[in-house]
């Protein structure tokens, strides 16, 4: 007889057992709650089992913490972290719930609650998220899911009734989102922090995907897989010209996907200095430092890893050798992060310039059209597409962008049609759409105003599907880009 699939699974024993890590609380409801956004595509990956009630009025009662999901008690999760270089003890979800963990198709994802009220972590504050701030998140983790980066997935915006007391008042809002885990950097930094060798070796244990023996013996095989998914992470990021703004430890997933989207931008005018956070005054996260700023993190990490290490070395001599080899392979996946990531990177753009050999020659030509593109001021997602259409029409004097007519960028040119470049590989790599943040702001302001978002729900459909060429109104890649300093904010 099959066994029913269930409507929901429990957290996995190796998280739920670390009492000290983990807290049960309730999420706190928001009054007269209404579905402002649904992500019927994602909800479509979910294996739900027969008879659940999938429509959005009944996930309503769930996603606005009105109802608990049935067989599974909300929690809230701990964590340090390292906030502007500066270590922060005690932190922690202040105002996220996990409400269930679901089986979808080929993984398992949390549920997790974002603007659901107080929990024991909450620091200051009411616990609630702005409505802005939670269309915001939706419209960018919709935008890179689309670019194929990995990000936490946006699953629902629940507006409701309850006013923020922000500048301007505004609805208080709950993003859903879906997660393999919310796990981040600073929940093993909280660990080692407090010595619980326990609880961090069944983390790592639970997170690895190939364990083997003794958890001990694990720590370097995970932090290499680490290692390898953040920087094609960041790879990623520098290749599609996207700024995080706030890559503090305590927003790195432990599982490699894009995490905590309060901040963040696609950079217009490229500028190695772009940074769009209000609260990144000396530019620490900007859009070249991303790379370091990863590395940084994942310092800290091998930080707490050795301090693991040696502590069982002392309590088990015998095992030593065995821990000092292993603590030699943490060493070595850091030292090659940074590589790693630039030549992920490099490869990107070599794509997007329809370089077919990602070699060392392509590597300088992507360097230099970079420095073409800030010498000039150029837009960024508009640059390939210029090129793009001056070469497959044929290369017509006429047709040239101006910026590509002087001195430097005719050297560049020359180089560059030598490696004789693949039109039909840049017209794949490029996408025909970008989330401007002139458009994101106008699109946020005019929803929050009008309690209306179907023009959200449009623009997160061309999101979805950037190599398509969008509606009209997006059409023109300049469109709608203000004047003077853009900023983002947390959304606290």
């Amino acid at each position: 007889m099959k066994t029913p699939k269930q409507s929901v699974l429990p957290l996995p024993a190796w998280l739920s057992a670390n009492s000290g890590l983990v807290k049960a609380c309730q999420p706190q409801p928001l009054s007269t709650p209404r579905l402002a956004l649904f992500n019927q595509p994602l909800a479509d990956t979910i294996d739900w089992p027969s008879g659940f009630d999938t429509t959005p009025a009944t996930l309503l009662q769930y996603l606005s913490g009105h109802q608990n999901w049935p067989g599974f008690s909300p929690v809230s999760l701990g964590y340090a972290g390292h906030q502007f270089g500066i270590f922060a003890a005690q932190l922690g979800d202040g105002r996220a719930h996990i409400i269930a963990r679901l089986q979808a198709t080929q993984r398992r994802y949390e549920l997790q609650l974002k603007g659901s009220g107080t929990t024991p972590w909450t620091l200051s504050g009411d616990g609630r998220l702005p409505l802005s701030a939670a269309l915001r998140e939706y419209i960018y983790s919709e935008a890179l899911t689309g670019l194929g980066i990995p990000v936490t997935g946006a699953f629902a915006v629940v507006t409701s009734a309850t006013r923020l007391q922000r500048n301007p008042a505004e609805p208080a809002a709950i993003l859903a989102r879906l997660s393999a885990s919310h796990l981040r950097i600073g929940t093993l930094e909280w660990l080692a922090l407090r010595q619980d060798w326990p609880s961090m070796d069944s983390i790592v244990m639970g997170l690895h995907k190939r364990p083997v023996g003794s958890p001990l013996l694990n720590y370097a095989g995970w932090y290499c897989d680490l290692c390898q998914r953040l920087a094609r992470l960041g790879g990623s990021w520098m290749s599609a010209g996207f700024v995080h703004g706030v890559l503090n430890t305590d927003n790195i997933s432990l599982v490699g996907e894009t995490l905590d989207l309060g901040p963040c931008a696609f950079i217009d005018i490229f500028d190695p200095n772009a940074c769009f956070s209000a609260v990144d005054a000396a530019g620490r996260y900007r859009f070249a430092a991303q790379p370091h700023a990863l590395f940084w993190a994942l310092n800290k990490l091998a930080q707490c890893i050795a301090q693991r290490l040696s502590f069982a070395s002392a309590q088990q001599p015998e095992l030593k050798a065995r821990l000092d080899a292993e603590l030699e392979k943490v060493k070595h996946a850091l030292s090659a992060f940074s590589p790693t990531l630039e030549s992920i990177w490099l490869a990107g753009l070599s794509q997007r310039l329809g370089l077919v050999a990602a070699d060392e020659k392509a590597h300088k030509l992507c360097q230099a059209w970079l420095s073409l593109l800030q010498d000039n001021k150029v837009d960024y997602h508009r640059a390939f597409d210029e090129l793009y259409t001056w070469l497959s029409q044929g290369k017509v004097t006429a047709l040239k962008p101006a910026w590509l007519s002087t001195t430097k960028a005719g050297l560049w040119l020359h180089e560059y049609q030598q490696a004789d470049p693949d039109l039909a590989m840049m017209r794949k790599a490029n996408p025909s759409f970008s989330p401007r943040l002139g458009w994101v702001d106008m699109l946020v302001r005019q929803a929050c105003e009008n309690d209306d978002f179907s023009n959200i729900e449009r623009f997160v459909s061309a999101c979805r599907q950037p190599f398509t060429k969008p509606p009209a109104l997006w059409q023109h890649q300049a469109a709608l880009r203000p004047k003077g300093l853009q900023r983002t904010f947390c959304g606290t």
